[in-house]
């Protein structure tokens, strides 16, 4: 992987102020956003699954945190407050032009701090704006329904932002280790008897 350096990152978020040469992090209009979206960008970028056939998650390092080390934590909290800033004006703007609407999946095991990253990189967003919605064992209404219609009739509206703690990917990966949970779908024989062959045939 191709790390943006640390240094480099949190620079994007700081400017000199001329009266001391101290560096603050920017307040405000005064913030360079466009920076800090771009670098954002090539700091996450490692991180992005762009050939689904290749990828492996045995090949990924949970604990990797790039070139970061416990030694950043207090600059890496000034960098969230920064982004959460950046995050606030993009915001305003995507409700504004109501054309587009953004939609972030939080998909892990339990205590793995889904809760804690949508409570910290969120904080500085407009509650009005954004819906969370958290996915659970389907409801009885769910079961009369195909198993995305429960996700689908949250996705947020154009000019909002959703959160899915938890999606639709509980279908397709806890039905092939627990096949017994079919029978509760009230599937078509038909189709439930080819889902069981899938099933089967990944388990070789």
């Amino acid at each position: 992987m191709a790390y943006v350096s640390f240094d480099e990152l949190f620079q994007s978020a700081k400017w000199q102020d001329s009266s001391d040469g101290t560096e603050v992090v920017p307040q405000g209009n005064s913030m360079k956003k466009n920076e800090i979206i771009e670098r954002s960008r090539k700091f996450a970028e490692p991180y992005c699954v762009t050939n689904s056939k290749k990828f492996r998650l045995k090949d990924v390092d949970p604990g990797d945190t790039g070139e970061a080390t416990s030694e950043d934590k207090p600059r890496a909290k000034e960098l969230l407050e920064t982004g959460i800033q950046a995050l606030a004006e993009l915001q305003d703007v995507l409700y504004a032009q109501d054309r587009w609407s953004v939609l972030l999946i939080f998909q892990a095991m339990d205590a793995a701090g889904k809760d804690g990253a949508i409570k910290h990189v969120m904080s500085g967003v407009n509650p009005q704006g954004c819906q969370v919605y958290s996915f659970k064992s389907p409801s009885a209404e769910d079961l009369n329904h195909d198993y995305l219609w429960r996700c689908l009739k949250c996705l947020p509206e154009r000019g909002r932002i959703g959160i899915f703690n938890r999606s639709y990917y509980e279908e397709t990966l806890v039905v092939r280790v627990h096949p017994e949970l079919l029978a509760k779908q009230k599937i078509p024989q038909q189709l439930a008897l080819v889902k069981e062959a899938l099933t089967a045939d990944d388990k070789r």
